[in-house]
């Protein structure tokens, strides 16, 4: 867990635990009041973050994907030539490729659930009964309020989080952690449109 207001320290533990992810405060007199909280299971990172002010940030090409749920304020992506702008009861799902920078309003705070390549594409390649010919990709723009995206919140983005806040009874049996993450990761398949929303149904 990290609260920091020092912005290179923010910048050390977010790499460390996120992904390389410069930070630059829009106005640097008014000094960060960061928090992260970070939960690592077998193949997904869950995670709170927080900057505590007016932020940007530059993560550039991303190598895994990304499903972040806006819990306040206002949080702006720009992925490649579109923008995506969220606030509480919307998210925004990333996928590897294009460069990605955010702007995040001084009270933003996002939950994020993070999951690399190669295992999206296994748990992908399940489902299908043989391998992706293609490169999955969501649509970023996510609605958490209404249909399949408010589904997704309230039947298994809180409970999960609920789950992990009691994180020594998860991260203990392995068997839970598998099913937690293999509802996560179809849920959001189902949920949000991506390349394989016809196959999937």
């Amino acid at each position: 867990m990290l609260r920091s207001s020092d912005v290179d320290h923010t910048r050390e533990v977010i790499y460390r635990f996120v992904h390389r992810h410069p930070i630059e405060p829009v106005r640097p007199g008014d000094g960060l009041d960061a928090y992260l909280n970070c939960r690592r299971l077998e193949r997904i990172s869950a995670g709170y973050l927080a900057f505590g002010a007016e932020t940007r940030t530059h993560p550039g090409e991303l190598d895994f994907y990304v499903l972040q749920v806006v819990l306040f304020g206002t949080y702006t992506v720009r992925i490649g030539e579109d923008e995506v702008t969220a606030q509480p009861g919307a998210g925004v799902v990333l996928s590897p490729g294009a460069d990605v920078s955010t702007w995040w309003s001084a009270d933003c705070g996002v939950l994020s659930f993070q999951v690399r390549s190669v295992d999206y594409r296994e748990h992908l390649e399940g489902l299908l009964g043989r391998p992706p010919e293609r490169e999955l990709r969501f649509e970023p723009a996510m609605n958490l309020s209404e249909g399949r995206g408010h589904d997704l919140n309230v039947g298994i983005v809180r409970p999960l989080t609920q789950r992990l806040n009691h994180v020594f009874g998860v991260v203990g049996n392995p068997v839970t952690v598998r099913r937690l993450e293999d509802t996560l990761l179809t849920g959001l398949l189902r949920a949000q449109p991506n390349t394989y929303s016809r196959e999937l149904g």
